[in-house]
């Protein structure tokens, strides 16, 4: 049966919960992109990801993949498109070695902050992130910003779950080139119809009197201290290694 992220969020049993959460994530977040080596980065994604496994179990977080879709071509990119020394020749295009640094430096501290994220997003209902963000004093333009991304990472996920669902239906992998195809078919389109999935979303909350305001005011219990400060402790030292 189809599972919205709501519905996995509301169903979700995190070790850390309520405010602390948010604020832990933050916290994490900010010691994941400034980490000074690849390990850190890789440590922070392995403590995030059991996290999510033990608050959602694994198959909500295939999720995941919709932002590293939209990682790949960029990475891709700069693979080819960095200075240095060259390593392998194709045409035109030239790996070199300073690009294979660049991508898995960008990879690793990317993966991460998605994995990180990815937590924070699966196991805590909107509601509790937009009033923790509240209380902790962000301007209201940056909470409304906030919640547009919210709904549209979650718009992106309902939306790849219904094609993906679509595509086994009018069985598009029956085979391996019938699954490459499809899989083009989705990536082409995904991006598109999120889109205007989005702008849908926007004109139904203005019709219904959004004013800048995210109507947010549920109150939770903060749970989990112990483990939080367990946490933050090993991406401290995760940084000396």
């Amino acid at each position: 049966m189809h599972k919205t992220l709501e519905g996995v969020q509301q169903s979700a049993t995190p070790a850390i919960r309520g405010p602390l959460q948010v604020y832990l994530v933050v916290l994490a977040l900010g010691l994941t992109v400034t980490a000074p080596s690849r390990l850190a980065q890789v440590i922070a994604a392995a403590v995030f990801l059991g996290l999510a496994i033990d608050a959602v179990g694994v198959r909500p977080l295939r999720w995941l993949a919709v932002p590293v879709f939209f990682l790949i071509p960029g990475l891709a990119i700069i693979l080819v498109t960095t200075p240095g020394h060259g390593l392998i020749e194709f045409g035109p295009l030239t790996i070199t070695q300073g690009g294979v640094k660049t991508v898995l430096d960008t990879l690793t501290r990317s993966g991460a902050s998605i994995i990180v994220l990815g937590f924070l997003i699966a196991s805590t209902p909107v509601s509790t992130v937009i009033a923790t963000l509240r209380r902790a004093g962000l301007p209201s333009v940056l909470v409304e910003l906030l919640l547009y991304v919210y709904r549209a990472i979650g718009t992106v996920f309902v939306e790849a779950e219904r094609m993906q669902t679509a595509a086994k239906a009018r069985v598009g992998y029956s085979n391996r080139r019938a699954k490459i195809r499809t899989t083009k078919l989705i990536a082409s389109t995904l991006f598109l119809r999120t889109i205007d999935r989005v702008t849908h979303l926007d004109e139904a909350m203005r019709a219904r009197g959004y004013a800048g305001k995210a109507p947010a005011t549920a109150e939770a219990e903060s749970h989990g201290y112990g483990l939080s400060i367990g946490i933050l402790a090993v991406l401290l030292g995760g940084r000396f290694l």
